[in-house]
């Protein structure tokens, strides 16, 4: 019997291990088969991968060869044929239009409603992927004018360290190149434009004027805001607020309405404007943050219209048009020459100079350093070629201007006060109100809007008056003052090299 076990126990156990070979081959089989086809596969991706890396390579070749030879074209048109205006169109290319019809389409304003429909194209100057710096600066950029005009201020010669500021900005943008976020300051410089903000000085500016002469300089050009809101004025609106959060807006707007008809003095001082924002108003706080358009249309706009527009000397105007100022200077496929506010003067029944220029900066973008400090630089930029333009109409003015980021609005003002010297300086800041509650807030700001709406009257009633007087003496002197404004390639599409929300930037945009 136990002959008989033991063969079938020995066949048992011998099929067994057979079984087990068997089955670790199967899976040694099926490993291999699964590197095979994975290490097949990585190469098709890898494969497909060059594949389309060429493809975008020649892609983009083609693309730079066609743009090369259109420019090539272009200038030899131009070389031909004179100089032409140029306006892009939906992709990219720009349509040529003879200058002929520029008057024509002055003569219908050219500015519409602000639209949800955005001006620029996918292939304007200002995207997101353009890696351009501020660099090659002609090193001749500054000449030096008669020294007898250098402005001095407490014994320290103000034009010689503004000279000596500017050399600085040539030197870094010839080495290391002005990038937007953390240059601003330097790159206007270059635009003759000194900006003074307090406590938002660059590295370099503290380094070459000192903080004590920076602060004595915009002490001594900025308007002191002497024009405060009647107090009797100031009650009455606070008890219509009180009157629609307490009782109800209908008996606010009844409230505020009989005021205005008993007192002429409300009508001047934002009667009109605190109605409009009583019957608009939310009480309460939206948690969507608005678009830029929503923005403009339902809360910023009535401000500026009602403390910026007279209609019968002054217009207060979204546009999508180019600046006349800025159009002179042919920055050719420059987002410069569109400011998104502008106040125009009327004469003759026609707008003319621009006294006033703005941008805005939806919720959003409150947090973009790189839009909010080059909207900053294109500020400038509109305020110098506006300044440059009543100059040399014989107008001794001051130019306004405004940077509008959510729901905060800083004002400047801009002189020519030395040569090659222009003073850019922050004036002050206001809220603008989200609900009914934020007019307590806003009713202790209406003193800045009336210190410049007085700024803008001054303005206007000193150009009008060359306007209608052209025959009377002219600004020889300023007029030697003026500087051109920087015309290099890279400065005229307004980007810097790369868009790092991350770079060090002097001013507080995003952190507050």
């Amino acid at each position: 019997m136990n002959e008989c076990e033991n063969p079938l126990i020995a066949n048992a156990a011998q099929n067994k291990l057979k079984n087990i070979n068997k089955e670790s081959q199967r899976k040694r089989k099926a490993k291999a088969t699964s590197r095979s086809l994975k290490e097949k596969s990585k190469r098709q991706r890898l494969k497909q991968k060059v594949l389309l890396e060429s493809h975008l390579t020649a892609q983009l070749e083609a693309t730079s060869n066609e743009k090369l030879a259109l420019n090539q074209t272009h200038l030899q048109f131009i070389k031909q044929n004179g100089p032409i205006i140029s306006n892009e169109t939906s992709d990219g290319v720009s349509k040529e239009q003879d200058t002929s019809n520029e008057s024509d389409d002055e003569s219908d304003d050219g500015y519409k409603t602000p639209t949800p429909i955005s001006q620029y194209s996918s292939g304007d100057s200002f995207t997101e992927n353009e890696k351009i710096i501020i660099t090659n600066i002609p090193s001749n950029l500054l000449q030096l004018g008669s020294l007898e005009s250098d402005l001095c201020i407490n014994n320290v010669n103000i034009s010689a360290k503004f000279r000596a500021y500017i050399n600085e900005a040539i030197s870094h943008a010839n080495t290391d190149g002005l990038y937007v976020e953390s240059n601003t300051h330097e790159i206007l410089s270059l635009s003759s434009i000194l900006v003074l903000i307090p406590n938002s000085y660059s590295t370099k500016m503290v380094e070459i004027f000192g903080l004590q002469v920076l602060a004595s300089i915009h002490h001594e050009y900025t308007p002191t805001l002497s024009i405060s809101l009647d107090t009797e004025i100031e009650c009455i609106y606070r008890n219509v607020i009180k009157t629609c959060l307490k009782v109800s807006r209908s008996n606010a707007i009844d409230l505020l309405c009989t005021n205005l008809a008993n007192r002429n003095e409300l009508r001047n001082n934002f009667g009109f404007l605190m109605l409009d924002l009583i019957r608009t108003l939310p009480i309460d706080k939206i948690r969507n943050e608005p678009s830029e358009l929503t923005l403009i249309t339902n809360y910023l706009d009535r401000i500026m219209k009602d403390a910026f527009h007279n209609p019968d000397k002054y217009i207060a105007q979204w546009p999508n048009t180019a600046l006349t100022e800025s159009r002179i200077r042919k920055l050719d496929g420059s987002r410069t020459k569109q400011p998104d506010f502008v106040v125009t003067m009327k004469y003759q029944s026609q707008t003319t100079n621009i006294i006033y220029v703005g941008e805005v900066s939806g919720p959003s973008e409150k947090n973009s350093v790189y839009k909010n400090c080059l909207d900053l630089i294109r500020i400038g930029v509109f305020m110098k070629d506006c300044i440059d333009s009543a100059i040399s109409r014989g107008a001794e003015i001051k130019i306004l201007g405004f940077q509008c980021i959510a729901y905060k609005v800083d004002f400047y003002i801009l002189d020519l006060i030395s040569e090659g010297l222009y003073t850019m300086n922050h004036i002050a800041q206001i809220s603008i109100p989200e609900t009914i509650k934020d007019l307590f807030i806003f009713i202790e700001e209406l003193h800045v809007l009336l210190n410049i709406r007085n700024i803008l009257l001054e303005s206007y009633d000193i150009f009008i008056d060359k306007l209608e007087n052209p025959g009377s003496a002219q600004l020889e002197l300023k007029s030697s003052f003026k500087k051109n404004t920087l015309d290099t390639p890279e400065f005229n599409r307004l980007v810097s090299k790369t868009r790092c929300v991350k770079r060090e930037c002097p001013f507080w945009f995003g952190r507050y």
